[in-house]
């Protein structure tokens, strides 16, 4: 019997499709993210003390939704990673007018990393472009070891995924 892998417990979803409790729980994650982002980070940097404002209850609600109401205006996305009905991980992405989709976050909660979950949900991030009819992606900045990690992953893959990997991160979608 094939040993089951956790991310054939887990469910994706995009935030820009999500409804009802899907977008409460996405809605809910994507608000800690922004009030505690990992100390020191520069993520954490960048909001300085605006952070403080998605510890508001209510406020953080209203701040979180309008922000994502216009990323979303601006071609931002997110596929949600989720475990009975729990957030554990996000891929976020920007699709450009060059008809390109750039993954700028992938992030697994500490609890869960280790499992394959970032491969995994960049791989549902490829069928997605795949739908969108995208022609090109690029997997991170090449900054992050872990995102280096995937895209030499998928160097080794591209007959099985349909892509030809190219350098800085990025790999052609094959139709």
């Amino acid at each position: 019997m094939k040993e089951q892998r956790l991310c054939d417990l887990c469910d994706t979803f995009l935030f820009s499709e999500s409804k009802d409790a899907q977008r409460r729980n996405a809605k809910r994650y994507v608000s800690g993210k922004l009030g505690y982002p990992d100390e020191g980070s520069e993520f954490d940097k960048e909001l300085g003390k605006a952070k403080h404002l998605f510890r508001i209850p209510g406020v953080n609600g209203i701040i979180t939704s309008a922000g994502l109401w216009y990323l979303q205006r601006q071609g931002y996305d997110s596929l949600m990673l989720d475990l009975t009905e729990e957030i554990i991980g996000h891929t976020a992405f920007q699709v450009h007018q060059d008809n390109s989709l750039h993954v700028f976050s992938v992030e697994v909660l500490p609890q869960h990393q280790g499992e394959g979950l970032a491969r995994y949900m960049i791989e549902e991030t490829l069928k997605e472009a795949r739908k969108k009819g995208i022609e090109r992606m690029r997997i991170g900045g090449g900054g992050h070891a872990s995102t280096n990690r995937i895209h030499a992953n998928f160097s080794q893959r591209e007959e099985e995924l349909k892509i030809s990997a190219q350098d800085g991160n990025w790999v052609n979608l094959q139709y």
